[in-house]
C-alpha cells in the first residue's frame, strides 16, 4: 500500500509540473483577423479598444447593434429629418471589417456624415465605396503568416501626412511607421478631380517600383466626415502595441474625439464575434 500511495503521489506531482510548464510556456499567436472586442491575439481588438477608451475624451464604446438598430434605439439619428428623436448631438462611428457591408449600409453611412456626424470605415471590401465616391484601388497581397514567419522581409513604411490642428498635442510632429508589406492589403487611388484630404501614405515597392499611395482618406460630406481606411489591419492589437503604432492610430482618432465614439462589431462575420 505504502508503495501505491507513493506512485500515485509521483503521478500527481508530474502532473502538476506539466501544468506548471505549460503555463509558463510562451502561447502561440493565432494571426487570424477577428477584430473583436475581446480577441487579444494580434489581429484582434482588445488592446486597441482598451487604448481608444482610455484615451478619446468624449468617450469610447463597442456595440453589437447596426447602425439600423442604433437608430432605432435612439442612439444615433437624422437631425434633418427626424426632429423628434431624443438623440440629436452627432456621433463619431467606427467600422472595421473585411467583409461587405452593402449598398443600403453604405447609403446610410453617407446620410449620417453628411447630417453632421463623423464615419471611419476600415475595410478591404472597397468596391461599395468606390463608384460611389469616384476613386479607385490596388490590390496588394492578403497577410499569410507563412510568407512572413522566417524570413527576412524587409518593412516598408507609413507617414502621416495630414496637418493637425493647432491646439493638437500631434501638430508639427512628423510621424513615420515601419510596416509589413502584407498589413498593406490594399492602397487608394485617387484622382486630383475627387475632393479629399490624405491622412496616411504607404511608401514601400511593388514589382521593383516605388509606391506612394494613400490608406487612409479623409471625405467632406455635407456638414460631416467620412475616413476611409484600406487597411483595417492597422487598427488592431498589432499595430498598437508596435512601434509608433499607437500615435499613429491616435492620429486616425483623433478626428473623431470631438464626439462621442461608437465601434460597431455588427458587421463582422458572426465566427469572428463569438
Amino acid at each position: 500500500m505504502k508503495s501505491h500511495g507513493k506512485f500515485i503521489l509521483v503521478i500527481l506531482l508530474m502532473l502538476v509540473a506539466v501544468v506548471v510548464i505549460e503555463y509558463r510556456m510562451p502561447r502561440r499567436f493565432i494571426w487570424q483577423p477577428t477584430f473583436s472586442h475581446s480577441d487579444a491575439q494580434p489581429f484582434g481588438c482588445l488592446v486597441f479598444d482598451s487604448v481608444m477608451k482610455a484615451s478619446l475624451p468624449n468617450g469610447y464604446t463597442v456595440d453589437r447593434r447596426t447602425l439600423f438598430q442604433l437608430f432605432q434605439d435612439g442612439v444615433i439619428t437624422h437631425p434633418k429629418f427626424y426632429k423628434d428623436s431624443v438623440a440629436t448631438s452627432p456621433k463619431s462611428l467606427v467600422i472595421i471589417t473585411k467583409e461587405m457591408i452593402g449598398e443600403g449600409t453604405r447609403d446610410y453611412i453617407l446620410q449620417l456624415a453628411d447630417e453632421g456626424n463623423t464615419v471611419m470605415v476600415a475595410t478591404t471590401y472597397l468596391n461599395e465605396w468606390a463608384d460611389t465616391l469616384g476613386f479607385d484601388f490596388r490590390w496588394n497581397n492578403s497577410f499569410i503568416l507563412s510568407e512572413v514567419a522566417g524570413n527576412n522581409i524587409e518593412k516598408d513604411t507609413l507617414k502621416w501626412v495630414s496637418d493637425m490642428p493647432k491646439d493638437s498635442v500631434y501638430a508639427q510632429v512628423p510621424l513615420w511607421q515601419s510596416v509589413y508589406p502584407q498589413m498593406i492589403e490594399r492602397t487608394l487611388l485617387l484622382p486630383d478631380s475627387v475632393p479629399h484630404d490624405n491622412l496616411l501614405i504607404y511608401n514601400g515597392t511593388r514589382e521593383g517600383d516605388s509606391v506612394c499611395e494613400p490608406v487612409a482618406v479623409s471625405f467632406s460630406i455635407g456638414s460631416g466626415e467620412l475616413i476611409l481606411v484600406s487597411s483595417p489591419l492597422l487598427l488592431t492589437n498589432y499595430m498598437t502595441l508596435d512601434g509608433n503604432g499607437s500615435a499613429l492610430q491616435g492620429r486616425l482618432m483623433n478626428r473623431l474625439k470631438a464626439n462621442p465614439v461608437i465601434r460597431t462589431e455588427a458587421y463582422m462575420s458572426v465566427t469572428a464575434q463569438e
